[in-house]
């Protein structure tokens, strides 16, 4: 987001150029050069001001759901859906398979 920022700040300073050789030149068009540069200039540090407002909603809801998220999990966690099963009783089920076929 700074590019944008450092765009704008460019542009104004090409048309502080354009003004003064505008002046020099007494040309109309280096003139309107100028304006036309400060006006982008101005388009890009609004852009710059709705992208920073952007990541700051985007990082409030991130923080948000992420902790309701980890609650969530940590809930999950504490109790296993399936009971833990010792070796002896696969090798139960196991012989109990090969009996069957």
């Amino acid at each position: 987001m700074k590019v944008v920022q450092w765009t704008a700040y460019g542009c104004f300073g090409l048309a502080g150029l354009g003004v003064i050789m505008a002046m020099a030149n007494e040309a109309a068009v280096l003139l309107g050069m100028a304006v036309s540069l400060a006006i982008v200039g101005v388009g890009f540090l609004a852009a710059h001001q709705a992208l920073g407002l952007l990541a700051d909603i985007r990082d409030a809801v991130a923080s948000r759901n992420a902790g309701a998220a980890s609650e969530e999990h940590a809930a999950d966690m504490a109790t296993p859906a399936t009971p833990a099963r010792s070796a002896a009783e696969i090798a139960a089920d196991i012989q109990a398979m090969k009996a069957r076929s």
